[in-house]
Order: C-alpha cells, then sequence, then structure tokens
C-alpha cells in the first residue's frame, strides 16, 4: 500500500498535496478515483465520496469546481474556525453551489437548518442531489442574491 500511496503523491496535484491527509479524510479507494478525476478533468463523471465529517454520501462532478471546493471545506478544513461555536440554528448559504458548505454545517450542528440559494441550474441540480437526505433540515432556493434588482 506504501508504494501505491507514494506513486499517487507523485501524480496528484493541487489542493490535495498530502495523499495521507486525503486518504484518512474520505478513504483509500475514494481517494485513488478522487485523484484521477483531478487530473482527468474532461473524464466528465459523477461519484459519490463520503467524508469522515458528514453522515451521508455527496457526489461530486468530475471537469468542475467541485473537486476544489470539496478540498477546502472536507480536506483543509476550511470552516474548522467556526467549529466551536454553539446552538447554532439557521445558516443561510448565498451562492450555495452544489452544498458542500451546507452539509458542512449540517453536520457540525445537528439542530440547525440551512436555507440553500444557488443560480445555476446545474449546481442547483447537484444541490438537491446532495442534500435531499437531510430533509426539511434543508430549504433549496433557485435564485441568486445581490445587492439590488436587476
Amino acid at each position: 500500500m506504501y508504494n501505491v500511496l507514494s506513486r499517487l503523491r507523485k501524480w496528484s496535484v493541487y489542493p490535495f498535496h498530502r495523499m495521507d491527509k486525503l486518504v484518512s479524510a474520505i478513504g483509500f479507494c475514494t481517494s485513488v478515483i478522487y485523484v484521477i478525476s483531478a487530473r482527468t478533468p474532461w473524464l466528465k463523471v459523477k461519484y459519490w465520496v463520503r467524508p469522515k465529517q458528514v453522515e451521508y454520501p455527496l457526489s461530486i462532478r468530475a471537469g468542475s469546481s467541485d473537486i476544489r471546493v470539496f478540498s477546502q471545506i472536507f480536506i483543509n478544513g476550511e470552516y474548522k474556525c467556526l467549529d466551536d461555536i454553539n446552538d447554532v440554528g439557521l445558516v443561510i448559504d448565498c451562492g450555495a453551489n452544489v452544498g458542500y458548505s451546507s452539509i458542512y454545517f449540517l453536520n457540525q450542528h445537528p439542530n440547525c437548518t440551512v436555507v440553500a440559494v444557488e443560480p445555476v441550474v446545474s449546481n442547483f441540480e447537484s444541490l438537491q442531489r446532495n442534500l435531499s437526505l437531510y430533509g426539511d433540515r434543508a430549504t433549496l432556493i433557485q435564485a441568486g442574491v445581490w445587492s439590488c434588482s436587476a
């Protein structure tokens, strides 16, 4: 297994410099798929991963920004600085993309609800798929948020 990991390290690209961090977050087999899909964006496949911090698996679309956003949130811990906040009741996720931030907060704060707003149709479809298992804890709105009306 060490030999395979060292080869994956050489083949991997930003944002996952350290394969051991990736493997500990999503497991070995999923890490292999993750690295391959990051290196072959033209494959245009969807696959499911379940980071250890979340209750349900979520989809990633290869060849999209999903991989970078997933890494920011679940591998690099972009929102860890907010983990100590208690009694979170509501999170409003404007520009929710495919829902990774929403999923992170739903799992970190089991009593909160999320309102996720996303205008792009393809992202909204993935958002629906990713948050469907969270039931009435997640309200999804296909719209944009801006400082003034168009």
